[in-house]
């Protein structure tokens, strides 16, 4: 009986330990908790040309928002910013596909680099501008004229 008794508890402590541990690498959709932190991951059209990445991050109930590429290093895991535009957007860990934000090194993955230099450019642009996206408005067609057809390069 001491015996049984004995290894429930060794199971109970170890059961209570896991749920307490910090959340390092969620590469699946979720809500994860930590004391105070709270991180959802959502992952929208998985494996398809679409698929989006979303990490929102949480301190006592209040988002914590971050500048393109802050590093936030907290209980809950390690997160970089990647902005709220594009397939990777807020706190991630882990990109679209699964890939990597962190290599073995601790920092960034050559990937993980340039989607963020892409975005602080965009960034640069968007403020630089009139706050739009840097592409070319498309115009209706006036008085009676055909649009012209698109180059047969582009894709679709």
């Amino acid at each position: 009986m001491t015996k049984t008794l004995n290894i429930l508890l060794v199971f109970l402590t170890l059961s209570l330990q896991a749920i307490a541990e910090p959340v390092v690498f969620p590469t699946k959709a979720g809500e994860y908790s930590h004391k105070g932190w709270k991180y959802v991951y959502e992952i929208q059209h998985q494996g398809t040309r679409s698929e989006r990445r979303i990490g929102r991050l949480f301190l006592n109930g209040e988002e914590v928002k971050g500048e393109i590429g802050e590093l936030n290093q907290e209980p809950i895991g390690f997160f970089l910013y990647f902005g709220e535009h594009g397939y990777n957007q807020g706190w991630l860990n882990t990109l679209t596909y699964d890939h990597e934000v962190f290599g073995k090194d601790g920092g960034p993955t050559k990937q993980a680099s340039d989607l963020l230099r892409a975005a602080r450019e965009k960034k640069k642009t968007e403020q630089a501008g009139t706050g739009q996206p840097a592409t070319r408005p498309q115009s209706k067609s006036e008085g009676g004229q055909k649009p012209q057809p698109e180059s047969e390069g582009r894709s679709r």
